[in-house]
């Protein structure tokens, strides 16, 4: 019996990404919310859950997505503004938009649901929205308007500009600790290694 993975296809945020989004935390972690705060380390953008998969379909996953994706060229993305899902008043999900001024990466995104359906994946129900989650609200009872109220102060949050040069299939274990990513294979845009 082949192992099984939980995995998930997302772009890397680079070190400077993280780091500006860390201080961010920092800020809003100071109104007391009861919230599970994302590792910097941990920050990526997320496009698309695979769900447990097999190891011995990575090779397949790999190869179909790397020659799919071969006529897409890197491009950049600038991660800004602060949100949360479903919204601020209700506030489950803390994120920072990511801005694609070319709709590349929503382009990107169609082709690997495409991709992804040929294998036996299922569409995405929901209208991609790029963000990076950087937080989900535990209590909604506890210091909600102080972190609405901080969150207000930093909605022109500006994180910087981040080059998608390749897609990562990550593996997530879940430890007590919180999750630990794991690159399974690297799928560079434009087909070159």
């Amino acid at each position: 019996m082949a192992k099984k993975v939980r995995a998930f296809v997302a772009v890397e945020t680079p070190p400077e990404i993280r780091q500006a989004v860390s201080r961010l935390v920092k800020k809003l972690d100071k109104a007391g919310a009861v919230v599970n705060w994302v590792e910097a380390e941990n920050l990526h953008l997320s496009l698309k859950f695979l769900g447990d998969i097999d190891m011995t379909d990575i090779a397949e996953i790999y190869m179909r997505l790397k020659r799919d994706l071969a006529d897409f060229s890197p491009f950049e993305v600038s991660v800004n503004r602060v949100g949360a899902f479903p919204d601020l008043e209700r506030a489950r999900t803390l994120w920072v938009g990511v801005d694609d001024v070319e709709d590349s990466l929503g382009s990107v995104f169609d082709q690997l649901e495409t991709s992804l359906a040929s294998l036996r994946f299922r569409k995405e129900a929901r209208r991609f929205s790029p963000h990076l989650t950087i937080g989900r609200v535990k209590d909604s009872h506890v210091a909600m308007d102080e972190l609405r109220a901080l969150m207000n102060e930093h909605l022109e949050f500006a994180g910087g500009a981040m080059d998608v040069e390749e897609l990562v299939l990550f593996s997530s274990q879940l430890e007590r600790t919180g999750p630990v990513y794991e690159p399974l294979a690297r799928i560079p845009l434009g087909g070159s290694d």
